[in-house]
């Protein structure tokens, strides 16, 4: 038994490595939907919850899912079940203990932290703009 889902694209890339004649990999996989052994909705599924626990924002998520060519669709549905928001206010706590810098400077390290966990301008000044506002 597999030790974490796998996308198709990603099962196809792997058998591929292994020289496995084309093929032979479409019959594979083919079967292995089939038999419901291999689901993209479900890997997207776990790999988003995966990643909202490791304090990774959407943008990237989406765009690691994209990569691995899941349908749009189940990345969607499965963004919209998590509050980015409160995530991005809890990794930027975390790193940066509560304090928000009050200097252009600080502030700018912060939101280059945020986005480049993956969150979007929007959860970036909700979460280091919140206090100033305050």
């Amino acid at each position: 038994m597999s030790q974490r889902e796998h996308a198709e694209h990603e099962l196809r890339d792997k058998l591929h490595k292994k020289n496995f004649a084309p093929e032979h990999i479409d019959c594979v996989v083919a079967e292995c939907v089939e038999e419901n052994w291999l689901s993209d909705e479900r890997y997207c599924q776990s790999y988003v919850k995966s990643r909202y626990e490791r304090g990774i924002g959407p943008v990237r998520i989406r765009m690691d899912l994209a990569e691995l060519a899941v349908d749009p669709l189940f990345i969607d549905v499965n963004l919209k079940l998590y509050d980015w928001f409160a995530l991005a206010k809890q990794v930027r706590a975390n790193k940066f203990n509560q304090d928000i810098p009050q200097d252009y400077v600080g502030r700018a390290k912060q939101q280059r932290f945020l986005q480049y966990r993956g969150f979007d301008g929007e959860q970036i000044n909700a979460a280091v703009c919140e206090q100033l506002s305050a």
